[in-house]
């Protein structure tokens, strides 16, 4: 498999970079599951239907999604690198 690693930095460097992000990017995922979950279980049934109660929800998931996003992108770039030697774009 051919490697389409260039220069512009040293491997090693570039995988520590990336695993770091991917780290910190898997933290921030974790924790946004974990405040999605509180959430919804500190509202109640009934607060549901009201607009605080539901607008809570929505930003916590709203939060979670973004941090999947980013923890997916992370992931990518990470394993891309570590498989097939390809660096992310700028």
């Amino acid at each position: 498999m051919a490697s389409s690693y260039g220069g512009g930095g040293d491997r090693e460097g570039v995988e520590k970079r990336l695993r770091t992000a991917m780290d910190n990017s898997r933290q921030a995922y974790q924790a946004a599951c974990k405040r999605c979950d509180q959430v919804a279980l500190e509202t109640p049934d009934r607060a549901m239907q009201g607009s605080d109660g539901l607008q809570r929800i929505q930003q916590a998931a709203s939060v979670r999604k973004v941090a999947l996003a980013n923890y997916q992108k992370a992931l990518k770039e990470f394993t891309a690198l570590i498989l097939d030697g390809r660096r992310p774009k700028p």
